[in-house]
């Protein structure tokens, strides 16, 4: 059995946990590690790469579904992603490019901030966005721009609407 200190979410498919509950069984597939989010996690996901080379290689690429982006709601949260170029010692003079993601639980928006947008290797150009609700709702935003003031609003059980 198992009892959760706070909300949290299924990572693969969002189902919901609530505070305090024993859950005697846990629905995982065979083939998967059960693996559980706390509400109010963003987790940002870049494609599987066996280098920094390979994984340039396909930015330059322009690959959809490059960088993926999971908003757990259940409260505010804040990420931010540091890009530099896999290859130098560049970044300690500063060359690197942050992106930050803020998920505003009570708007339903993912606000995405690039304060300083230096990067001397091909950096992502886009993401996509999986929101997962604590009632069980599921929205997917594909190939959202990734620039200043970029925003995602995920209004509740309704088709995401996009904004920047």
């Amino acid at each position: 059995s198992i009892t959760f200190p706070d909300d949290f979410l299924d990572f693969y498919d969002g189902s919901a946990y609530s505070r305090g509950q024993t859950y005697f069984t846990v629905n995982a597939a065979i083939d998967a590690l059960p693996l559980f989010v706390k509400a109010g996690a963003i987790i940002v996901l870049a494609p599987l790469a066996q280098s920094t080379d390979q994984l340039a290689e396909l930015k330059q690429a322009n690959t959809t579904s490059l960088l993926e982006v999971r908003v757990y709601a259940g409260a505010n949260a804040f990420f931010s992603l540091v890009e530099d170029d896999g290859e130098t010692l560049a970044y300690q003079r500063g060359y690197v490019r942050t992106t930050t993601f803020m998920w505003n639980d009570q708007a339903r928006a993912l606000t995405v901030a690039q304060p300083f947008a230096q990067c001397s290797s091909p950096c992502y150009a886009s993401f996509n966005v999986t929101f997962f609700d604590l009632d069980g709702a599921k929205l997917t935003a594909n190939a959202q721009p990734l620039r200043d003031g970029a925003t995602v609003v995920f209004p509740a059980r309704q088709s995401f609407s996009s904004s920047s």
